[in-house]
């Protein structure tokens, strides 16, 4: 799969995927910062628990995945994608119970945001990992060649 295979409104290929990744860093930073430590960390706790649950059963989603009646790459892709959301989501419930009221102490609240801010930006990079290994995806090289273009100087190192 390459990034020449993506289009959308008009932006193509490595652009996109670039803005997809910027816009997921973006959006994991903020969330994590109005989530906070405990339930980031929980998260981040549970997106690791299921790419590790859905590796070690990856055999047997495989062999059910061959049995559908529709085929290829991107429904294999699809069908992998839907059950690890789905056993993130039950592990996210499960992990985010521990802690709910650390939030309401003012100073340990904006040090729990921080701090939420930073795990929030450690999952999307865990994410964008995930979707390199998926896809093929280089989505590094991507956001790098997107950045090195902005018209603004960006210390990339």
């Amino acid at each position: 799969m390459n990034a020449s295979d993506f289009s959308f409104l008009g932006i193509a290929g490595a652009n996109l995927v670039a803005l997809l990744a910027l816009m997921l860093v973006i959006w994991r930073i903020a969330r994590g910062f109005k989530n906070g430590l405990v339930a980031e960390g929980s998260g981040l706790f549970a997106l690791a628990g299921t790419y590790y649950l859905l590796k070690w059963a990856g055999e047997l989603l495989a062999e059910k995945i061959s049995s559908l009646p529709v085929s290829g790459k991107y429904a294999q892709l699809l069908v992998y994608l839907v059950a690890f959301y789905l056993v993130y989501k039950l592990l996210s419930g499960i992990f985010k119970r521990v802690g709910a009221n650390l939030r309401r102490i003012p100073f340990l609240g904006w040090v729990d945001g921080a701090l939420g801010a930073v795990l929030g930006c450690l999952s999307a990079a865990f994410v964008l990992y995930l979707v390199e290994k998926l896809t093929g995806l280089d989505v590094k090289r991507c956001v790098e060649e997107f950045l090195t273009r902005l018209p603004v100087s960006l210390p990339l190192r």
